[in-house]
């Protein structure tokens, strides 16, 4: 093995999955190549805390909430049958008619309260609303790739709409893997591509 093994590799070695002959060969580049050592401890690291995280479990009584929710919500009458009754109600009520004239005036009065303040711009009278101050971004560029800060974590560009990445807890480990090196300065939480796939880096 003349490069580096990928973390594909290295995950498959720590997952008993590769063939002997791949596996003697990959010892071996080991036993020479530190880097390629320092990547495994942190890969076993990593694996480690994922193993030692609490596991949450649905509430045991999820199916009994979710049943009563769909027995309430079958009973209950549609939201145009519900509309409709209310305002039958409403226009059927004597004492209400009056209110329901007030309502009517003061929309009446918005609407030509509206129309003059457009008549007065034509005119020439301006309202000055002040515009909205432009948010400052914050980017970075490394090795050719543009950073954003978003919050706390820096989104490489292109990836500000992935829903789902893996992440990669670099916090602990005592040496980064040589691709994601250059992106530590950054520091803190870091989505990026990383092997053709998107994943968030926990920097130190």
């Amino acid at each position: 093995m003349t490069v580096h093994a990928s973390l594909e590799q290295l995950s498959s070695y720590l997952d008993a999955e590769l063939a002997r002959r791949e596996r003697a060969e990959l010892e071996g580049h080991l036993s020479g190549c530190p880097t390629c050592r320092r990547r495994l401890d942190g890969l076993r690291g990593v694996v480690a805390r994922l193993e030692r995280l609490e596991q949450q479990a649905p509430p045991r009584d999820l199916a009994v909430l979710v049943e009563r929710r769909v027995a309430v919500e079958t009973g209950r009458p549609r939201l145009g049958t519900r509309l409709e009754e209310t305002v039958k109600t409403f226009l059927v009520q004597p004492s209400l008619t009056p209110i329901f004239g007030l309502v009517v005036a003061l929309a009446l009065i918005l609407y030509l309260f509206s129309f003059g303040v457009a008549r007065q711009q034509e005119r020439g009278t301006r309202l000055v609303v002040p515009a909205p101050a432009p948010e400052s971004v914050v980017v970075r560029t490394i090795e050719g790739r543009e950073f954003a800060l978003s919050g706390e974590i820096w989104i490489e560009r292109g990836l500000e709409k992935v829903a789902s990445f893996e992440t990669l807890d670099l916090s602990a480990a005592e040496t980064l893997p040589d691709e994601l090196e250059p992106f530590a300065q950054l520091g803190g939480r870091v989505i990026l591509t990383h092997e053709g796939r998107p994943v968030m880096a926990v920097f130190p």
